[in-house]
């Protein structure tokens, strides 16, 4: 029999604790910032575009509304109002008969968020979080208006190359870009090359926020006060930089009007959150209900979503992947840096 190595025992029970370490970190990473081979990125966009072509004529015979649908991206084009690059993202729908661009346009967004919730979870718990995703009263308001803002759920998914779906309504959404550093880049090298083609168009843009605060339904610090911009400032020293939900979470704060249908783009963390948590986070988004009923002090209470998903999402071992420690560490580079040029 061969004579047991010296320090044998030890040695693998600190591989086993090192493995044991190794793990906790993958799991922490795949919670924050899931990075999924490039060919499941176009499985998930095949699964959007199959399931959009079997709900669109269920959709198109559903008691839906449609009204922003028909003002806004029909009878106008969409550009008068928002991004100039928007026109040639629904002009496909537009140019059909609006019954049936609406239809296709919800049933786009319907898969939209399945699809992205459900790959946003890594346990059993995302079948559960598509659900809910589905019976939430967000959801609902964006298919009775024909808003598209879901359709941003698919430029996150194909990120960096679906940076004008995510910018092409700049609403909380645009956030989500500081949680990569190429994403930020090329979305301001995109910006950039939109000015020099369509002008000025961010101030035509800035121009349209005073009508858009005015609806009775419209959330937001240049409503409601800025002590919502003061709190969304210090969430976002304490946001992962690694995290675009929760970078979106914090736009719910930063931005200076949001809408009740807005909050879609928060829905996919269903799909990640487990047990109390989940639940918690599906009960909060009723709460729109209340605020698109009555208003008044409901407008306040609502940003509970936001804040209780930002507080789910936090991770203890993600501290160190924060803003704050990233300012940090940045000045104390520059000071040791500084440090070395006296001593020369």
């Amino acid at each position: 029999m061969e004579p047991e190595r010296p320090h044998a025992k030890e040695f693998l029970k600190s591989l086993e604790l090192l493995d044991k370490k190794e793990s906790n970190k993958s799991a922490v990473l795949l919670a924050i910032a899931p990075s999924q081979p490039r060919s499941s990125v176009w499985v998930a966009l095949s699964a959007i575009f199959i399931g959009t072509i079997f709900l669109t004529p269920i959709l198109f015979r559903a008691p839906l509304l449609g009204w922003d649908w028909l003002f806004a991206y029909v009878n106008i084009p969409p550009s008068d109002i928002y991004t100039p690059w928007i026109d040639f993202i629904v002009f496909p729908l537009r140019n059909l008969p609006w019954r049936t661009g609406f239809a296709i346009a919800n049933a786009l967004t319907v898969m939209s968020i399945s699809i992205v919730t459900f790959r946003e979870g890594n346990t059993w718990w995302k079948y559960l979080g598509v659900l809910f995703a589905l019976v939430n009263p967000p959801v609902w308001f964006i298919l009775w208006d024909g808003q598209i803002d879901g359709w941003g759920l698919v430029g996150l998914l194909a990120m960096p190359i679906g940076i004008p779906l995510v910018l092409m309504k700049p609403t909380m959404i645009t956030f989500a870009i500081l949680a990569r550093k190429d994403w930020f880049i090329l979305s301001i090298i995109f910006g950039i090359f939109s000015i020099l083609i369509w002008g000025s168009w961010p101030l035509k843009l800035l121009g349209t926020v005073g009508s858009r605060v005015e609806h009775p339904v419209a959330m937001g610090w240049s409503i409601q006060g800025h002590y919502l911009l003061m709190l969304g400032l210090i969430l976002l020293l304490f946001t992962n930089r690694k995290d675009p939900f929760q970078h979106i979470a914090v736009g719910a704060f930063l931005h200076p009007f949001v809408m009740p249908y807005h909050f879609v783009l928060l829905l996919p963390v269903l799909g990640r959150l487990k047990n109390t948590k989940q639940l918690v986070a599906w009960f909060l988004n009723w709460l729109l209900v209340l605020e698109v009923g009555f208003g008044g002090i409901w407008k306040d209470i609502v940003f509970l979503l936001p804040l209780c998903i930002w507080l789910f999402l936090r991770q203890d071992e993600s501290a160190r992947e924060t803003w704050l420690h990233f300012l940090i560490s940045e000045l104390k580079k520059i000071n040791a840096n500084n440090r070395q040029f006296d001593l020369r």
